[in-house]
């Protein structure tokens, strides 16, 4: 969850079956051992990623097509979605105004 322009915080929960028994059916070493070990790798990664971004030789650019096609396709997707949203609102919102909303009598 973001909670500022460089800092978000991150929430995990496992699952297990209702029934199963923390040390006989699982762990929680056991379910939290690779999470940790990846996201430790991912967290790294994403903070010299924005190490980067910060820096003054830092310029923005396109995507690239062929390396970040699914990044592409994502912010097209969410931006169609945003898109759809403002409009079906917007309506509303007009339909809202409509003359009836504006027949006062004034006295």
């Amino acid at each position: 969850m973001p909670t500022a322009a460089q800092e978000a915080v991150v929430t995990c929960k496992w699952y297990v079956h209702q029934e199963a028994i923390e040390g006989v059916d699982y762990t929680i070493d056991g379910l939290t051992k690779l999470w940790t070990e990846t996201n430790l790798q991912d967290r790294d990664l994403a903070e010299n990623n924005q190490r980067g971004v910060n820096g003054k030789g830092y310029r923005e650019g396109p995507y690239c097509e062929v390396e970040e096609e699914l990044v592409m396709r994502f912010v097209d997707w969410y931006c169609d979605k945003a898109l759809s949203y403002i409009d079906e609102h917007a309506a509303s919102a007009r339909r809202s105004l409509s003359p009836p909303a504006l027949a006062l009598t004034l006295r």
